[in-house]
């Protein structure tokens, strides 16, 4: 399976909301100090070892407004 493949469930988890599985995703991140959009952003590093802002937004849908004060606390933290 490529790595890829593994982040549009997670994508789509993300858009289609609460079910099941989303709380006990949020409470294993919550115990590891990460959010589910830090979450996001780790596996987009993950997959594309060297990415600009612009484009783990692009990956992400979110625009780079967005992503960069996550990205900040993610560095300060």
């Amino acid at each position: 399976m490529r790595r890829l493949e593994l982040l549009d469930p997670l994508l789509r988890l993300g858009r289609l909301g609460r079910g099941l599985a989303l709380p006990h995703a949020t409470r294993e991140l919550t115990e590891l100090g990460l959010t589910y959009p830090q979450y996001l952003v780790l596996i987009v590093l993950w997959e594309h070892e060297s990415c600009t802002v612009r484009d783990i937004a692009a990956r992400l849908r979110l625009d780079h407004g967005t992503l960069t004060p996550l990205l900040k606390r993610m560095e300060a933290g």
